[in-house]
C-alpha cells in the first residue's frame, strides 16, 4: 500500500525535486540565519498548508519558488497528498540537517494512513528554496548485515585523485590471498558518502562488506560533490563549467586507474557498478576505459530520461 501511494506522488516528487536541483547553482552570499528560526519558518509553512492558508503559506519562498509554486499549484498539491494518504492529523516532531551546504528542516507530519516527511530546503538568507515530501525515516543504528564477515576482510582508508581534486575513500578487501578481482561503487545522484548513507540505510558499505566476505575487494569513495559542495557553488569558474563529467565520471576513472596500481588487485579484473546517476554514466565510462572487465547498472535509467519523467507523470 505504501508504495503503491509513493507511486502516485512520483509528479509531485520530481517537481519539488527540481526545485532543489536548482539551488546547486545558485549564488548564496548572505548571512546564515539560526536553526530555531528556519524550524519555525518550515512549522508555519505547514499549519498554513493545513488551515489552507496556501497564499502565506509562500510567505518565506525564495524568488525562484515563488515563480515556480503559486498558491494554487501549492492547493492542488496538497489536496493530492490528502487524497493519496488521507486527511493530515498533525505535525509529530522536527529534525535538522545540512545537505551540501544548505541547510534542511523535516517535520514529521502524520496522515491518516502514513506519515511523511516535509523537506523544507533553506538558503543562507532563511528564505525557503525547495520542499517535498518523502517517507517518514526513523533514523537508527546502521547494523551490519549478515552476509558480511568482518574476520574475511580489512578496510584500508585510500585517496581518489582527479586533477585538482582528492576524494577520500575506502578500500574493503579480503584478508588473504590475491590478487584479487575487484568493483569500484559509483554514486547515484546528490553529495552522497562513500557508503551512500540514507538514514540507517548504508548500500556501498554492505555490498562492500558482503562482497569481500567471499573475496572481492571493493572501492567506495566520498563523491565530488559531497567533499567540495561549497567550492563548487561559490566558485563562479568552477560552477559554470561543472558537468557530470566532473561530478561522476573522471572520478570513477580515477578509481579504477588507483585499483590497477595495487599489488593485491588484478588489474584485468576490475568491474564497475553504477547506481542510479551512476548506472546511466556506464556507457560514458566504458568508452573512456576499454580495459574495465565489466559494468553493472543498479537502477539506472538505459533510455532517455525525458521518456522515464513522463512515464513517472
Amino acid at each position: 500500500m505504501v508504495n503503491k501511494g509513493l507511486s502516485e506522488m512520483n509528479f509531485w516528487k520530481i517537481f519539488f525535486l527540481s526545485l532543489i536541483f536548482l539551488l546547486f547553482f545558485q549564488l548564496i552570499g548572505q548571512e546564515k540565519i539560526s536553526v530555531e528560526i528556519i524550524t519555525q519558518r518550515a512549522l508555519n509553512l505547514m499549519e498554513n498548508l493545513s488551515q489552507g492558508n496556501f497564499e502565506e503559506a509562500t510567505g518565506y519562498f525564495d524568488e525562484t519558488m515563488k515563480k515556480a509554486v503559486s498558491p494554487e499549484f501549492l492547493k492542488k498539491a496538497w489536496e493530492s497528498l490528502q487524497l493519496q494518504f488521507g486527511p493530515f492529523q498533525g505535525i509529530r516532531g522536527s529534525r535538522f540537517e545540512t545537505l551540501a551546504g544548505y541547510e534542511v528542516i523535516f517535520i514529521f507530519c502524520q496522515f491518516e494512513k502514513q506519515m511523511l516527511d516535509a523537506r523544507v530546503v533553506f538558503n543562507k538568507a532563511g528564505e525557503i528554496a525547495g520542499l517535498n515530501f518523502v517517507p517518514h525515516l526513523e533514523v537508527k543504528e546502521s547494523l551490519p548485515p549478515a552476509y558480511a564477515n568482518p574476520d574475511l576482510f580489512e578496510e584500508k582508508e585510500v585517496v581518489i585523485r582527479s586533477g585538482d581534486w582528492a576524494l577520500p575513500g575506502t578500500l574493503t578487501i579480503p584478508r588473504n590471498g590475491g590478487p584479487f578481482a575487484a568493483l569500484v561503487l559509483v554514486h547515484g545522484s546528490g553529495p552522497n558518502d562513500r557508503d551512500e548513507t540514507v538514514g540507517p540505510n548504508k548500500p556501498f558499505r554492505d555490498i562492500a562488506w558482503g562482497l569481500a566476505s567471499r573475496g572481492v575487494a571493493v572501492l567506495r569513495y566520498e563523491k565530488r560533490t559531497k567533499v567540495y559542495g561549497e567550492k563548487i557553488r561559490e566558485d563562479r569558474k568552477i560552477r559554470v563549467s561543472f558537468t557530470v563529467n566532473d561530478e561522476t565520471v573522471e572520478d570513477a576513472l580515477s578509481a579504477v586507474k588507483l585499483l590497477r596500481s595495487m599489488e593485491k588487485i588484478d588489474p584485468d579484473r576490475i568491474f564497475v557498478l553504477g547506481h542510479s546517476l551512476g548506472g546511466m554514466m556506464i556507457p560514458r565510462i566504458a568508452s573512456r576505459d576499454e580495459r574495465i572487465a565489466g559494468f553493472i547498472i543498479m537502477a539506472g535509467l538505459t533510455r532517455p530520461i525525458e521518456e522515464a519523467i513522463l512515464d513517472q507523470t
